[in-house]
């Protein structure tokens, strides 16, 4: 009932449900895991984590709640702790893609806060993002899997592994996974490497117009050769459909609240770039000169 509760992300009755099922086996770790899942999308980071280590002290072989587990040291802003929860889950189950993503961008974070005081990135003074990577390609068998780990290790920069990880994982010729050959492209152009680009992009065109699925983001369609106005419209809308779900989601946000004519207009900025990025830098001068009244 309470996993019931839970996949209806009614948190308010799955909770009671499942500390009911905990008491009643207390040796089921996956009731501890689900609580603790539970908790931690209620937004009780040390109830979670206290659920989660309860699970791992019956079954520490058990790569879902080590998965869940740094998904909370995450939350909770501790990244060296997340890196070590999340590598201990690909360690025990390889395919866990969600693992790496947590693996990977714990690893970034630790090392940049690490290397900003000033102090060894670590006692090997290889960095974590070096464990990271060397964890992630030694793992990466799927074409799935390597596609999702070639975008997380560009998201943190690291086109030269991206590139060397798509290229070993590209099939034989005639048999190329589109959304692979898409990154790998896109990982080619960041580093200026021109090897085979024109055979890849023509087949990546192909693909594009033949898939009826997203192959490629709308942004780095922009700058594939071949592409025409026709083909760049077809490519933002099998994108753009991705998020259908939550467009109909958002009518349960229901009407926004009446608001007196006399009332000053409250606005918000959202941007997927308040990062270091230059679109953050760009914005400096407009927060700067927005009006407080």
């Amino acid at each position: 009932l309470g996993v019931g509760w839970l996949s209806q992300e009614r948190f308010d009755l799955a909770t009671p449900a499942l500390r009911r099922a905990a008491e009643r086996l207390p040796g089921r770790a996956e009731v501890w895991d689900h609580l603790g899942v539970v908790l931690a999308r209620q937004r009780d980071p040390r109830a979670a984590r206290d659920a989660f280590e309860r699970s791992l002290a019956l079954d520490p072989l058990r790569a879902e709640t080590w998965n869940n587990l740094a998904d909370a040291a995450r939350s909770s802003g501790h990244p060296r702790e997340c890196f070590e929860y999340a590598l201990r889950a690909v360690t025990l189950a390889p395919h866990l893609a969600t693992a790496y993503s947590y693996l990977i961008q714990a690893a970034y974070d630790a090392d940049q806060a690490d290397g900003a005081d000033g102090r060894p990135l670590s006692s090997d003074g290889k960095g974590l993002v070096q464990t990271a990577i060397a964890a992630a390609v030694g793992a990466a068998r799927e074409p799935a899997l390597v596609v999702h780990l070639g975008r997380l290790l560009m998201q943190i920069g690291r086109y030269a592994e991206a590139a060397t990880l798509l290229e070993q994982g590209q099939p034989r010729a005639g048999a190329e996974t589109p959304e692979l050959l898409a990154q790998l492209v896109t990982a080619q152009r960041h580093l200026c490497d021109w090897r085979l680009l024109d055979a890849r992009e023509a087949a990546l065109c192909t693909h594009i117009r033949e898939r009826g699925e997203p192959v490629i983001s709308p942004f780095a369609a922009l700058a594939i050769r071949g592409l025409g106005p026709a083909d760049l419209l077809r490519v933002a809308r099998l994108h753009a459909a991705q998020y259908g779900p939550w467009m109909t989601r958002s009518g349960e946000l229901g009407p926004a609240p009446a608001r007196a004519e006399t009332a000053r207009l409250r606005i918000g900025y959202l941007s997927n770039d308040f990062f270091e990025h230059a679109t953050a830098y760009l914005t400096v001068a407009l927060f700067e000169q927005h009006d407080r009244q």
